[in-house]
């Protein structure tokens, strides 16, 4: 079954004209010579020169706009390039204790020893937001003591 469609209103169809009209001028317009737009400006009352060199001016600020965007934009990255470099250094060196091998009392221990620290109480309510210990399996814990054991090796290094 198809559906009927809605008339147009006098809005929608003065809306489309002008829409068809303005597509025709700008295709009049494109197919026009610098000069005879010059000429059809000062018909108008318009000044081609000062209007060209509004837009030229216009241009270079913008293009100036850009440029600095660029450069904070660069800074940043390299700012942010050297700190990623700086952590993946620290977290390949040593001192981050694995922690495979450690028996279930061993990794709960010291969890809640790293739990302690003031510093690692955002990551902790991460961690615990829908999990107790007693609920995580031996590897979630032996995970999740890696990546505390990492927060605070950066921490520390990257102070």
């Amino acid at each position: 079954m198809s559906e009927k469609k809605k008339p147009r209103g006098p809005g929608e169809i003065l809306r489309d004209i002008e829409s068809e009209a303005l597509r025709e001028e700008i295709a009049r317009i494109g197919k026009l010579s610098d000069e005879e737009v010059a000429a059809e400006i000062r018909r108008g009352g318009g000044d081609p020169d000062a209007i060209g060199e509004r837009g030229a001016s216009h241009v270079k600020k913008l293009q100036a706009q850009k440029a600095e965007a660029k450069a904070k934009r660069d800074a940043w990255q390299a700012e942010a390039r050297k700190k990623l470099d700086a952590s993946r250094a620290a977290l390949a060196g040593p001192g981050i204790k694995k922690t495979r091998g450690l028996s279930r009392e061993e990794l709960v221990q010291r969890i809640e020893e790293k739990r302690k620290d003031p510093r690692l109480e955002a990551p902790f309510a991460v961690a615990f937001r829908k999990r107790t210990l007693d609920e995580s399996s031996d590897a979630e814990l032996e995970v999740m003591l890696d990546a505390i054991e990492a927060l605070e090796l950066l921490e520390d290094k990257l102070r």
